[in-house]
């Protein structure tokens, strides 16, 4: 199954959030995935990195499970 949208953290052991981003990109079957970042990392620098990098949206930790769900919701109606 291929999911309609991911969250993915950009800290994560062996293979940052960047890293796996980049292979999902270079992945013809999943190049259009959606891929959203929820990180701790909120500076100016690292959002434009994850867009450079091909995320769709990013989302700062920490966030309230309702804000989350809000957002998510929303983007996969823009989908």
């Amino acid at each position: 199954n291929i999911p309609d949208l991911i969250l993915l953290d950009w800290m994560m052991p062996e293979m940052n959030g960047l890293e796996v981003l980049s292979k999902l990109k270079e992945d013809p079957k999943l190049t259009d995935i959606p891929v959203y970042m929820l990180t701790s990392k909120g500076t100016m620098e690292d959002v434009e990195t994850a867009f450079e990098t091909g995320a769709e949206g990013y989302f700062t930790k920490p966030i309230r499970l309702s804000d989350l769900s809000d957002r998510v919701k929303k983007a996969l109606k823009e989908a």
